[in-house]
């Protein structure tokens, strides 16, 4: 069997984010009732029979490292291989990049010596905060059947912020012949962050980084590298998500409501994995109203909740009404509150006699452990 070694990037932090990220990354971002964004990411690797995941971290990763620990919950709590958290100036060594790394390569060059103690003979890169449900022994699959020196995955149709994204562009035998970074406007075949290869060509590409004072991955290193490499996509038609904004967080966080959303992205035969936390069921009053809504364990409802996602522990009190709205981790909503497109944060307290009003486009987002 050809195994690979993961490596996942969780340090980005996106601007359009707000509040959401000020205390962590994008890849820490609740998610869907009871996950993070890395949850799908970190689970498609283990489906794939990965073994040995290091997490290329910089800053504000406190609360990624008390997500993860160990790496229990994912079966990585291992003796050999496991889950490694990787935060800047721990493995670069004299030659390398350290530090605050500016882009993929960069963080790469920090992580060599961890590459280089690996025995897996491809490697897979991977975005944190790209959530979807991909079956990655499938693209290893594809990548050895077709010879390719780097098989990058895409989607066909535009899921990110074009601000953010990034495209490529075909020759007629369908390799990537081109890259567009970051335009005004989106277009076809976005990247979705995920490169397989083989270990010893990604060290070389790190080496030819380091030479010609690259950072970048995609936009650098690859983009002079396409002429040389032999570089194809690997097409997945499942449901995208990317945070790179609010607006975009909460359009994706209702589509999990749509039961054909949720079976794409918790495939059974590829289950998404989380944290573990032991909570009583939730708890419904006689005069709790719920419609339309996921709502996670040991939550208490006696007030109305429609259209909306609410985490663990969260309580919505007599009287209250919670409409399209996400409500994190022990969010207390007291008596007489009125709240329509709201995101509350974890911790967060609204007291009673609040009325909070948004819009899909633009959602009221109260930051965690705010009282409002």
């Amino acid at each position: 069997m050809n195994k690979m070694l993961g490596l996942i990037f969780a340090y980005s932090r996106y601007s359009g984010m707000r509040e959401l990220v000020a205390p962590r990354t994008a890849a820490s971002v609740p998610y869907a009732g009871r996950y993070r964004a890395i949850d799908f990411c970190l689970s498609n690797m283990v489906g794939a029979g990965i073994t040995d995941v290091g997490i290329i971290m910089r800053d504000s990763y406190q609360s990624l490292m008390d997500h993860l620990g160990s790496g229990k919950d994912w079966d990585l709590s291992r003796k050999n291989g496991g889950l490694f958290l990787l935060p800047p100036f721990s493995y670069g060594g004299e030659q390398s990049h350290s530090g605050t790394f500016t882009g993929k390569l960069d963080a790469l060059a920090g992580v060599t010596s961890y590459i280089a103690h690996s025995r897996e003979p491809y490697v897979v890169l991977a975005d944190g905060d790209c959530i979807t449900n991909i079956r990655l022994r499938d693209v290893l699959a594809r990548h050895i059947e077709t010879k390719a020196d780097i098989t990058v995955v895409c989607s066909k149709l535009p899921v990110g912020d074009p601000a953010r994204s990034i495209y490529y562009r075909f020759g007629e035998d369908g390799r990537i012949v081109g890259i567009d970074s970051h335009p005004e406007r989106a277009q076809e075949n976005e990247s979705l962050g995920m490169f397989i290869m083989e270990k010893r060509l990604l060290q070389r590409l790190i080496q030819l980084g380091r030479a010609g004072d690259m950072v970048h991955f995609e936009r650098g290193i690859l983009r002079e590298q396409l002429s040389s490499l032999r570089v194809l996509p690997y097409f997945h038609a499942g449901y995208v998500a990317r945070l790179h904004n609010v607006a975009m967080y909460y359009r994706h966080s209702m589509a999990i409501l749509d039961p054909a959303v949720r079976e794409q992205l918790f495939d059974r035969n590829n289950p998404i994995r989380a944290r573990v936390r032991d909570d009583a069921p939730t708890y419904y009053s006689d005069n709790a109203v719920v419609k339309n809504s996921l709502i996670a364990a040991g939550c208490r409802i006696e007030g109305h909740v429609e259209n909306s996602i609410l985490f663990r522990g969260v309580y919505v009190a007599p009287g209250a009404t919670v409409k399209n709205s996400i409500i994190m981790q022990e969010g207390k909503v007291l008596e007489n509150v009125f709240i329509s497109h709201v995101i509350a944060d974890k911790y967060v307290y609204i007291s009673r006699d609040n009325m909070l009003m948004g819009n899909a486009a633009y959602p009221v987002v109260i930051a965690k452990h705010s009282t409002v």
